[in-house]
């Protein structure tokens, strides 16, 4: 079996969306079933069934999958295929996401891994996914993965946080704009470590519409 290489974040029941910013899955995307919810990074262009079982452990699982080009790795959410409906799936350099319906609430689940660069990050953010809420007409959202930026100074240790503030300010508000709220996490403060472990980060985090509709995910 060729070896993956994956980040994976996991939330209990997760739907996945995977095509370009659109209704359609996008001709880099695949799309298996409606599900939980999990979200990963690949570095192989197809993802077998024994690996999505062996992660999931669960009979009821379907999953989407944007596959990797080039250089960047590929993302999947995997859900347990009882939870609710799949309405439809989009992706773009980025994200990859699902419209997912639930006792006639539509919330939309989101992978997010954002690039290095401010202006990457500033395209993803407000071109693309804050742009495909406005033209979505509604509905509640959630956004995890990896933002590679901290919302407040206190998330970063050991490097300056100066010469980041551009983009915390521009991340600041992004979170605005889409409405969501940063969720706590149980566990490490920080998810991101330099080698000699004096620098450290919160780059990973869950970002909900603030409210209580989509407690049922969790």
């Amino acid at each position: 079996i060729t070896s993956y290489s994956l980040r994976v974040a996991v939330a209990p029941y997760v739907i996945y969306l995977v095509p370009s910013l659109g209704e359609s899955v996008g001709k880099n995307s695949k799309v298996k079933g409606v599900g939980s919810n999990t979200e990963e990074e690949t570095k192989k262009s197809s993802l077998e069934d024994h690996l999505i079982h062996s992660l999931w452990g669960h009979k009821n699982v379907n999953w989407v999958v944007q596959e990797p080009e080039g250089l960047s790795g590929g993302m999947l959410i995997i859900w347990n295929s009882d939870s609710f409906k799949l309405l439809n799936s989009f992706s773009g350099n980025g994200f990859l996401g699902i419209r997912v319906e639930r006792d006639d609430i539509v919330t939309h689940i989101i992978n997010i891994y954002s690039p290095c660069s401010i202006a990457g990050k500033k395209k993803l953010w407000e071109e693309d996914v804050l742009a495909f809420k406005q033209q979505s007409g509604g509905g509640e959202w959630c956004l995890g993965g990896d933002f590679n930026v901290v919302l407040h100074s206190s998330e970063r240790k050991g490097s300056s946080t100066d010469s980041r503030q551009g983009e915390r300010i521009l991340f600041n508000r992004f979170v605005e704009e889409m409405e969501v709220v940063d969720v706590p996490v149980l566990g490490k403060k920080f998810s991101w470590f330099s080698a000699d472990g004096k620098a450290m980060s919160r780059l990973d985090r869950f970002l909900l519409s603030d409210g209580h509709h989509i407690a049922w995910y969790f």
